[in-house]
């Protein structure tokens, strides 16, 4: 009963609200589109790779993180977690490379973080992850419109020529 109660209020708040006039006696408003909320969307827009001197060179990588999300998305993390081929004989490994902090982001807006690493492969995919999860929240600290296009995926390769940029 609550529920045919609460239903038929909204639905007839929704259908005045389409109906009123504006204040000032003019014209009808159209009526209301889908409802629609906000709620921020968190991307990893490029990231760009270079590489120090030496015989075993840091990485740095450059992340463009983006708010493509109707609304302020709060602090988090950028991470990044590597899958390399050891030998071909053998599953690829997985293993955590390293996160920054990444601060507020307005809604469209972006920003750019950077993280210096050693890496000791000589090829290996990178995925790069805006909103990077942790032990107290598995999909990350911001609540998203999608969680899924979090991650760029970066193939590396170290005898290739830098800085390289991936989008």
């Amino acid at each position: 009963m609550r529920l045919i109660t609460v239903t038929a209020c909204l639905t007839l708040l929704c259908v005045s609200a389409a109906l009123c006039a504006p204040a000032g006696g003019g014209a009808a408003s159209a009526p209301l589109g889908p409802l629609q909320i906000a709620i921020p969307d968190l991307v990893v827009k490029q990231v760009e790779v270079s590489r120090g001197g030496g015989e075993f060179p840091p990485y740095t990588f450059k992340i463009t993180v983006a708010n493509i999300g109707t609304r302020d998305a709060g602090p988090t993390k950028t991470g990044i977690i590597q899958y390399v081929l050891v030998r071909t004989d053998q599953p690829m490994q997985a293993g955590y490379l390293g996160e920054v902090a990444t601060p507020a982001i307005p809604a469209g807006g972006q920003t750019v973080v950077a993280l210096t690493l050693n890496y000791g492969w000589a090829k290996g995919y990178l995925f790069v992850t805006a909103d990077f999860p942790t032990t107290s929240a598995l999909l990350g600290a911001v609540r998203e419109k999608s969680e899924g296009n979090n991650t760029l995926n970066v193939p590396l390769d170290t005898s290739a020529s830098f800085p390289r940029t991936f989008k």
